[in-house]
């Protein structure tokens, strides 16, 4: 998707507009079924029905939004070249803030405290026979 909004700054005209457009709707419906895929790959059975839907919520939310609020603005400042580096930025942060998550995940635990309790001691946290 970032490839394509590259090409909508570099571009000029109709026919790139038009291409631009076509190579951002076939990276959002890639991107949409990847995504679902994974929310399926990653959501308990029982919660899976209402995990999509919140999906769907809140990318129509985020739609409303841009398209309403941020889209307008933007192409009135600067047209499509504009708009195509705004969400080449939105892009970029969230490409940092999920490689950001996914390091902190790899972070390996502390390990754990070692008890004063000696072998020979009973322990409290044992069950007794």
């Amino acid at each position: 998707m970032t490839g394509s909004l590259a090409f909508g700054v570099l571009g000029g005209g109709v026919g790139s507009d038009l291409a631009l457009l076509a190579l951002v709707g076939v990276s959002w419906n890639l991107h949409l079924v990847s995504g679902s895929m994974w929310l399926v790959e990653v959501t308990p059975e029982p919660l899976r029905n209402r995990a999509e839907g919140l999906g769907e919520l809140a990318m129509g939310a985020a739609a409303a939004a841009g398209s309403l609020g941020l889209a307008g603005p933007l192409l009135s400042l600067g047209g499509l070249p504009l708009l195509c580096l705004a969400m080449a930025a939105v892009n970029v942060a969230t490409a940092v803030a999920l490689a950001a998550r996914a390091r902190s995940r790899r972070t390996p635990a502390a390990p754990a405290p070692v008890s004063a309790v000696s072998a020979d001691s009973p322990s409290r946290d044992l069950p007794r026979p």
